[in-house]
């Protein structure tokens, strides 16, 4: 044909696609070839950004809820007020107006707030009993706080999300005692959050999804990117995993300015 076909794959959004170029035979060499790479990545780079800048503009642009949360938090405090002391009802109560109280928030509270919207979520979490499921109630959950980094800010729901992320993807319906450690103590050069089970592991391909970091919708990955939109690179998160014997999650922040 007198043509020379030239394929570069990229990824636009996880997926796999790419860029068929044609060239003429007189007209293509080593240097045209090279342009067209760096051209390539050009453009992925560029449908990347454009992608992130979507997703922002559209974050901001999100349809009213028929029923806001504080709507909801108010009928629940005139319930909980008429409910009997010390009943069952009166503290999944207490624990519910916790998770909304956290739900309206948009800045960060201390992380002894956060460990109590954590015992909040377990407590509801081990009313739910579901068949042939496990749920909180049949796992442990240790926590080892420093004193010394109770004060210290995260966003809401970071560390409920992490063991959130444990108690539906670690355990199997049967096995061995179920455990889940959350601790958080300070580091040379920051703080450090650490959220580990002795689960059945994360599978290798999980792991390879989250380090892409071009796409993803996990749970572990948006919050990796949360970390990154709030801390920039002064905060991170890595994922410690072991197939059978269980999955270190450790995120770490920077000290608070003084």
């Amino acid at each position: 044909t007198g043509q020379i076909l030239s394929f570069h794959p990229i990824r636009i959004n996880g997926q796999k696609a790419g860029v068929i170029c044609y060239f003429s035979k007189d007209l293509f060499d080593d240097t045209v070839e090279r342009m067209t790479e760096q051209l390539v990545r050009l453009l992925a780079r560029e449908l990347y950004m454009h992608r992130e800048e979507q997703l922002l503009r559209l974050s901001g642009r999100k349809m009213k809820p028929m029923l806001h949360v504080s709507y909801l938090k108010g009928i629940i405090e005139e319930i909980q007020r008429t409910a009997d002391p010390g009943t069952p009802v009166k503290h999944q109560l207490n624990a519910l107006l916790q998770l909304l109280t956290t739900a309206t928030r948009h800045d960060e509270h201390p992380l002894r707030e956060e460990l109590a919207t954590l015992k909040a979520y377990l407590s509801l979490e081990g009313t739910r009993r579901r068949p042939n499921q496990l749920t909180s109630a049949d796992i442990t959950v240790d926590l080892d706080i420093e004193t010394s980094v109770e004060e210290y800010f995260v966003f809401p729901f970071l560390v409920t999300q992490l063991v959130d992320n444990a108690l539906r993807h670690a355990f199997v319906k049967a096995g061995r005692h179920h455990r889940i450690d959350v601790r958080a103590f300070k580091s040379t050069t920051g703080w450090v959050i650490e959220v580990a089970d002795n689960g059945q592991g994360m599978p290798f391909a999980v792991m390879q999804q989250l380090d892409q970091k071009e796409s993803g919708d996990s749970n572990l990955f948006l919050i990796r990117r949360a970390l990154e939109v709030t801390y920039g690179p002064a905060a991170s998160l890595r994922v410690y995993s072991i197939i059978h014997q269980g999955t270190r999650i450790e995120v770490r922040l920077p000290f608070p300015s003084p």
